[in-house]
């Protein structure tokens, strides 16, 4: 008798819940509505401050000019291939924010493994992006500010990466892309020859 109590019991407590979320389910979709409203809401806030953040690095990493692209009220004028996948990535852009601000990032990528050829740096899965930056200055042909420029730029990315509730407005996608393109250009021209003994820190 005790066994078929317990079966019982067992049973009914996640019969209970089942028909409290019932009779509740509106007020549940409420709460659940709020509660991803408020995770939107932060991620949100914390994508703009980190943009913000990587337009000050950006700053830093191209003192050629007075204002990186990203920053410029006008529309950017690239040199050829960066034109057209800038524009790849607008078009992009106008379907999928997100998917634009990652195939940005595939850009940046594939710039730094063609910078790192170039450098007779070995470049490999096994080898973090950020060590073959650090590589990359530490031939004295990069500024030592490209690497929280490159940092920040790829925290932005991870973020929108991993947030799929997320979608960033359109001129927010515009400033990544710029900057992202930006990133792309210094890793194929770089900057004026930092000094040699200045090494960067492994």
């Amino acid at each position: 008798m005790e066994y078929v109590v317990n079966i019982i019991d067992s049973v009914a407590w996640p019969a209970a819940v089942i028909w409290l979320g019932y009779l509740f389910r509106s007020d549940l979709r409420k709460l659940l509505g709020r509660v991803t409203s408020l995770k939107y809401k932060d991620v949100e806030a914390s994508f703009e401050k980190e943009l913000a953040a990587a337009e000050e690095e950006a700053r830093k990493a191209l003192p050629k000019k007075e204002k990186p692209s990203s920053l410029a009220d006008e529309e950017p004028v690239y040199p050829p291939p960066y034109d057209e996948r800038y524009e790849r990535l607008l078009r992009i852009a106008d379907e999928s924010p997100r998917a634009a601000l990652l195939e940005a990032w595939v850009e940046v990528e594939a710039s730094l493994s063609e910078a790192a050829e170039r450098n007779g740096i070995q470049s490999s899965r096994r080898i973090s992006p950020r060590k073959v930056v650090l590589e990359l200055i530490n031939t004295g042909g990069y500024a030592k500010t490209l690497l929280p420029f490159f940092e920040d730029l790829r925290g932005l990315r991870n973020e929108a990466a991993h947030a799929p509730y997320f979608v960033p407005t359109s001129k927010q996608t515009r400033r990544y892309l710029q900057m992202a393109i930006e990133l792309a250009l210094t890793l194929q021209n770089p900057l004026e020859p930092t000094n040699q003994s200045r090494k960067a820190d492994a």
